[in-house]
């Protein structure tokens, strides 16, 4: 079962870049695409590049490290699908965002 917890106000959601939060020891990264916002995994499956670090480039996250680049809707490595990062689903709650976690 999903439990949504508050991570953050959609206004600190830049724009180009993510925004890292960190939740039971989960470095999640935050994206913004156009007004909706993504969740997926921190760390780019290549060489653990901080994917908030990075950038947004046409509904995609791009690597600071070697420019791997990663879908926000989906998680999907533009070059190879079988190399998914973790998505997370979002909720928008009176302008806050909230983030759905299995219950552990």
């Amino acid at each position: 079962m999903l439990k949504y917890k508050r991570v953050a106000s959609q206004y600190e959601v830049p724009k180009k870049i993510g925004k890292k939060i960190l939740i039971n020891e989960k470095s999640i990264a935050l994206f913004r695409k156009e007004n909706k916002i993504f969740a997926i995994q921190n760390s780019c499956p290549h060489q653990g590049g901080d994917l908030a670090h990075g950038y947004v480039k046409d509904g995609k996250v791009v690597c600071p490290l070697h420019g791997w680049m990663f879908y926000l809707e989906t998680g999907a490595f533009t070059h190879n699908e079988s190399m998914n990062l973790k998505t997370y689903p979002l909720k928008i709650i009176n302008e806050e965002v909230y983030i759905g976690l299995e219950d552990e």
